[in-house]
């Protein structure tokens, strides 16, 4: 299986929950990170306009998807369509639709009546029953959105095991620094969330790996990943962004970005509480290049 059609259509809890997708926001860039690793092709969309939508869950997208960039974009992305066999359709006037009427496309090619037109049709356009003005919170998603599909492949979230510690390499435009060193108990964690991970079992991992901590002092480890986007955390959940080098091959492009980059910056694994510097960054690339 080399390609997909997952249906993830947005990145917020509460949208999806209006789609009744029976999935969180983490578990879709779960699945888009997951798909890079095994080397299988998500063709996917991102679509908006659900009556009843809160605004803030597309402020929250639109924060999330830079963080994104070295995934697979979305094909397209577009406003609620209805689509005849579709919840929407069905439950129109349950769901917060009215006026549903065959797209104008139908009269031109069909010369009936309106409800002959309205029988034939497959796709429907619709008012709401309640006023929504979409377009006044749907546009920093889109420009995020729109800068996701012109990268093209060439922006890179990953990590390799250099020498036990565990080297985190980014080119994202909202890349913070260009690698990243973890070891010790910051590199099980990380290793963790590969999949989405509770707190609690983060704690419980920490334990048996011989580590003392509990779930505050983990939350609170886990806080400048998070700052620096390497990690998404929706509550007591966490997840690891970064793809695993080996399967997933980045790009050239991203290969050479990444050189630039840490030439370019003279804090190149700068110390803080989760991060230490391996003995040189010359050396730390050499052995990511040939582990890639």
């Amino acid at each position: 299986m080399t390609s997909i059609q997952p249906g993830i259509e947005s990145f917020g809890d509460n949208v999806l929950a209006l789609m009744r997708k029976g999935v969180t926001a983490l578990q879709n860039v779960q699945l888009l990170k997951w798909c890079a690793e095994l080397g299988v092709r998500p063709y996917w969309n991102v679509l908006w306009g659900f009556p009843g939508e809160p605004p803030e869950d597309y402020e929250r997208m639109a924060a999330i998807v830079p963080l994104l960039t070295h995934l697979v974009p979305p094909i397209g992305f577009g406003g609620l369509r209805l689509d005849r066999f579709s919840p929407n359709f069905f439950d129109a006037a349950k769901l917060g639709f009215t006026n549903v009427r065959p797209l104008p496309a139908y009269h031109h090619v069909y010369p009936l009546t309106a409800p002959a037109v309205a029988n034939l049709a497959y796709h429907f356009g619709f008012d709401y029953a309640r006023e929504q003005r979409v377009h006044d919170y749907i546009g920093p998603l889109l420009k995020e959105l729109r800068v996701w599909k012109s990268l093209n492949g060439e922006s890179t979230l990953f990590h390799a095991d250099v020498d036990g510690r565990l080297a985190i390499c980014d080119t994202r435009p909202a890349a913070r620094a260009a690698v990243t060193v973890l070891d010790g108990l910051d590199r099980l964690l990380y290793l963790q969330c590969d999949a989405i991970a509770d707190v609690r079992r983060l704690a419980d991992a920490a334990h048996a790996g011989g580590f003392e901590a509990t779930e505050a002092s983990i939350v609170e480890r886990l806080e400048p990943l998070c700052a620096k986007g390497l990690m998404l955390r929706d509550g007591r959940r966490c997840l690891a962004l970064a793809v695993k080098l080996g399967t997933y091959k980045p790009s050239r492009a991203a290969k050479r970005a990444l050189r630039d980059t840490a030439r370019r910056d003279a804090a190149l694994c700068p110390k803080d509480a989760v991060t230490q510097v391996l003995p040189t960054p010359r050396i730390a690339f050499e052995k990511i290049w040939r582990a890639w």
